[in-house]
């Protein structure tokens, strides 16, 4: 009976879970919308592959091809989320705060670049793909503090920041949110 309980649970959890992360992932690649806290969908995925540890309990599929499988996964998704963990989210309002833009810092090996989102629908964040933002040497001005940040209106920033380039090493992108 307990076991029955458990599975069951298991069952809905899994299920639940997985359309929560089906919309998040629909969302992201047809809207460009990210959850604002960005640890939130690897948790969803632990806990989606840990429940299919009690959904087939004691079948023997599960030795032979379930376990293995779910170590792998298990393996990535933990690989992604130690690359994602070096992120940092910087948020920047306007004059007058009627604006936010939020500026996420990445680098990988010697790379690094920065990703412009503004937020939308209080729990989401919307990418503003035609702003690149990028630094050599795995760079992170926003972290060192190396920019500067100029409000025009409420509604465009010019950013200067040092792309860690060596010589002429400053560039300068102008974001407009209308």
């Amino acid at each position: 009976m307990f076991n029955r309980t458990i599975k069951r649970i298991a069952r809905y959890v899994f299920f639940i879970l997985l359309i929560i992360q089906i919309v998040l992932l629909f969302l992201k690649h047809f809207f460009e919308l990210y959850l604002l806290w960005d640890i939130v969908p690897y948790i969803l995925g632990y806990i989606i592959l840990f429940s299919v540890f009690f959904i087939f309990n004691k079948s023997k599929i599960r030795n032979f091809m379930i376990y293995p499988v779910l170590i792998i996964l298990i393996l990535i998704y933990s690989f992604r989320f130690i690359l994602r963990s070096e992120e940092k989210d910087f948020y920047f309002k306007s004059p007058r705060g009627t604006n936010t833009i939020i500026i996420e810092e990445c680098t990988f090996l010697l790379g690094g670049w920065s990703n412009v989102y503004i937020p939308k629908y209080v729990i989401f964040k919307k990418l503003l793909p035609q702003y690149n933002i990028s630094a050599d040497n795995g760079g992170r001005p926003f972290t060192n503090n190396d920019y500067s940040m100029n409000w025009k209106s409420e509604n465009v920033v010019v950013i200067k920041y040092d792309s860690y380039t060596g010589t002429n090493n400053i560039k300068t992108i102008t974001i407009s949110l209308k």
